[in-house]
């Protein structure tokens, strides 16, 4: 159900947080419903999984609209994908927009887009575009059209204008055998990550909508047998809780995109900010590069910086949030 899954993650993001604690000496009080309350000498602060008392509440109504926060960004000149948002009542004017698009783009609730909800990639056409257009309205009144921006996926942890981990994410995918079909392939993989118990720990991989999109732009179906050592992706979207795999790269990013996404943070008026990166090469210079960002988000999970498949290269973010918060306050 979906209450005992959130209270799993919850759990799962206080878990960091309490070890983090412990190793900076710092007293945990649990009081109830997921809710811990950290102490030093001095001060207090209390948290719920990724529900912290860093942010305003201002920051967290400019973050949770994707259509403010990317008017923000682009005002401030920083690369944001372009994007318009349409009432759901006003679906005639939303087709006529896309109609005059270049094509793919990206169909999303405005607000209200945790683990992916709603949101639906690369849409090429007009039918798949209403189905993304209602899909999306089920979220949220207001339905925002954006730009398919190409490029690698990166999720930037920037705690008080400092980025301190940053994630590769890639979305889902299965490899062929030769003999068992793409659905065949998810069954199996999805059991063996149910059954895993080592860690890192990675979602099942779920078949919806945006998984048969997928596999439509390569021509595919659940049905299809890929070649043996065929790579499929499954997925457009790289979300972790969507089957995802992630991987900390932070040594390997240049200056000019942590300089960005710590703007990004500023500008949204965001002290614990997860800013949502696509780029083709975070390697080179962004000069000239086809970057963008396209979400700043409050709350992101602290947990997933543990989950990364180089686990010798983690970064304890939990005792870096700890550290800042008492610091700050």
């Amino acid at each position: 159900s979906d209450a005992s899954y959130f209270d799993n993650e919850i759990e799962r993001e206080n878990q960091v947080v309490r070890q983090a604690a412990q190793q900076l000496g710092l007293e945990v009080v649990e009081r109830g419903g997921g809710m811990l309350e950290i102490r030093s000498e001095k001060k207090s602060s209390f948290l719920k999984g990724v529900i912290t008392e860093i942010d305003s509440a201002a920051a967290f109504k400019i973050a949770g609209d994707k259509f403010l926060t990317n008017q923000l960004l682009t005002e401030a000149q920083l690369p944001a994908p372009a994007a318009v948002s349409f009432h759901k009542s006003r679906i005639s004017e939303a087709i006529a927009y896309f109609q005059n698009q270049s094509w793919p783009v990206v169909v999303k609730p405005r607000r209200g887009t945790g683990a992916g909800a709603g949101i639906t990639v690369g849409v090429d056409n007009e039918s798949d575009f209403i189905t993304a257009f209602f899909r999306a309205a089920l979220h949220d009144n207001l339905v925002l059209v954006e730009e398919f921006v190409t490029g690698e996926h990166f999720r930037v942890l920037v705690i008080c204008g400092k980025a301190i981990s940053v994630l590769k994410r890639i979305p889902a995918a299965v490899c062929g055998d030769g003999k068992s079909t793409v659905k065949e392939l998810i069954h199996s993989l999805n059991r063996q990550r149910r059954e895993q118990r080592s860690f890192p720990e990675v979602y099942p991989i779920p078949i919806d909508d945006d998984l048969r999109l997928a596999l439509k732009h390569q021509g595919l179906s659940l049905g299809t047998v890929p070649e043996r050592g065929k790579e499929i992706p499954v997925k457009t979207m790289c979300n972790y809780h969507q089957g995802g795999t992630i991987y900390e790269v932070i040594d390997l990013v240049h200056p000019d995109y942590i300089d960005l996404c710590e703007k990004a943070a500023r500008i949204c008026r965001v002290n614990l900010a997860g800013v949502d990166l696509i780029a083709r090469d975070i390697t080179r210079p962004f000069t000239g590069s086809n970057a963008a960002i396209n979400e700043v988000n409050t709350t992101p999970s602290l947990y997933v910086h543990y989950q990364i498949q180089n686990q010798q290269k983690v970064v304890d973010v939990s005792a870096a949030f700890l550290t800042t918060l008492f610091q700050k306050r």
